[in-house]
């Protein structure tokens, strides 16, 4: 983002500059903003203060909506699959959902705090990954080329247009 930063912001780029690269820059903070709430919270029960009944009841609003999406999502899902779900998928659902804000989402925004310090230090440099496999068939189907095809050397319509 630092490389472009003459794009967020500006006017020329019209919502693109001025709205969307804005928010995805305050976004790639997210793991910050993530462990040192966890942070917070974690002192703030150890020290004994405790935490607001609105705070909880946000909380507990947040994980009934999140327990009442995935029932439906598995509903839907083995409606669609043509089964009956069962009490152990939906308890299985319900351990997922107590689970997830605890370990999952603080194991992915340590790993992308870490990422943010390897690339800081200058360990790691962030570029678009491109294989070269993907990119020459998707260059190949805009062309028409069947990437399926052989020709009569053995070797396929990829590899010939790179000569």
């Amino acid at each position: 983002m630092h490389r472009n930063a003459d794009l967020v912001g500006s006017l020329n780029h019209g919502r693109f500059g001025t709205f969307h690269l804005p928010v995805k820059t305050i976004d790639m903070l997210l793991p910050v903003y993530g462990l040192a709430a966890a942070c917070t919270l974690g002192v703030l029960l150890v020290t004994g203060y405790g935490l607001d009944s609105r705070i909880l009841g946000v909380v507990i609003a947040k994980l009934l909506f999140d327990i009442a999406c995935y029932a439906r999502c598995l509903q839907l899902y083995e409606q669609w699959q043509g089964r009956r779900p069962t009490a152990g998928l939906y308890g299985r659902a319900l351990a997922a959902t107590l689970l997830e804000p605890v370990f999952f989402q603080l194991l992915r925004q340590f790993g992308a705090l870490l990422g943010w310090i390897a690339y800081v230090r200058g360990r790691i440099d962030w570029k678009p990954t491109r294989s070269g496999s993907i990119a020459s068939s998707s260059e190949d189907f805009a062309a028409g080329a069947n990437p399926n095809a052989s020709t009569s050397s053995g070797r396929d319509s990829r590899h010939q247009n790179r000569r």
